[in-house]
């Protein structure tokens, strides 16, 4: 198992409220859990919309926001 060194840990970006202090397993986890949220987000997007681009105003309009700033919000510092 790689550990992380704690000089390193200044280098790491993104991962906004991701806790990085408590080892690798429960980072990836958190990792995996945002990201599931994401592809939820994506799929009632597409549900929603019928699989076409979302119009202005609409609920699948919204819900494809939200999902650009889910996918966002992982990689944010």
């Amino acid at each position: 198992m790689q550990t992380i060194q704690l000089d390193q840990l200044s280098d790491v970006t993104g991962g906004a409220g991701i806790n990085f202090n408590n080892g690798p397993a429960p980072a990836i986890q958190q990792v995996k859990e945002r990201a599931a949220t994401c592809r939820a987000l994506h799929a009632e997007t597409q549900r929603l919309s019928g699989g076409r681009d979302p119009r202005p105003g609409t609920d699948a309009h919204a819900m494809a926001a939200a999902t650009r700033a889910c996918w966002a919000g992982i990689a944010r510092p």
